[in-house]
């Protein structure tokens, strides 16, 4: 009886090295070619063929000059001269931030650092947001644009909801709090809201002759 061989899959991490039915191997994601031999796990069937279905990084960096790759060449040959933009955006991580960390109180403590601020995505705008405390466990928050946040507890997580999102703007773990707090205490923190800025400049080599449709088109996609 004949057997059928089970798939075999390796996956290459943005780094490289490769994982699955491989024990080894390092695959250079600039040139394509492994650094370190793939080493399967196990050997693949003799003269069996091997399918490998991959994605192409389209760019690649030299210095500050990115090279963009096409899967077509352009219809016009642009001469280095009549080329004025092109772009390659490697943002990273898009994810808010909080900053700036301050309490105001003679024995109140919270504990920032083990029970940080957990942000949201779709909720965090950028803002500095202060807690007031009215006595030793009940405070009230308010955003700079925000304006009013609600109230809440030192008993209890706070997590006040952006009415445009319906996400938290940030949440405070209960746990966090500990020490005296009194009335008129207050701890203030800036977030930073999940964002990567784009700058346009336009450049007009002297002695350019007016264009009366001077039109830039952006189009952005993120995910």
């Amino acid at each position: 009886m004949d057997t059928v061989d089970a798939t075999m899959t390796v996956n290459v991490a943005a780094d490289g090295t490769c994982s699955g039915d491989c024990s080894a191997g390092t695959l250079n994601m600039e040139t394509g070619a492994w650094t370190v031999d793939i080493t399967w796990s196990s050997a693949p069937k003799n003269l069996q063929d091997i399918l490998t279905t991959y994605h192409e990084r389209a760019y690649s960096w030299a210095g500050n000059v990115a090279t963009i790759n096409l899967s077509d060449n352009l219809c016009n040959n642009y001469l280095a001269a009549e080329t004025y933009v092109g772009t390659c955006i490697e943002a990273g991580d898009i994810e808010p931030i909080s900053l700036d960390w301050s309490e105001t109180s003679a024995a109140g403590i919270y504990d920032e650092a083990a029970y940080p601020l957990a942000l949201d995505n779709r909720g965090s705008v950028t803002d500095t947001f202060t807690i007031s405390l009215s006595d030793s466990s009940n405070f009230g928050c308010t955003g700079v644009q925000e304006g009013s946040l609600g109230s809440g507890s030192t008993l209890a997580d706070f997590a006040p909801i952006n009415p445009i999102t319906g996400q938290p703007y940030f949440t405070l773990d209960k746990d966090g709090w500990s020490g005296s707090w009194v009335n008129g205490d207050k701890i203030t923190f800036k977030v930073v809201a999940a964002a990567s800025a784009i700058w346009l400049k336009e450049i007009v080599p002297p002695a350019t002759a007016a264009e009366p449709f001077n039109l830039s088109v952006l189009g952005y996609y993120s995910e």
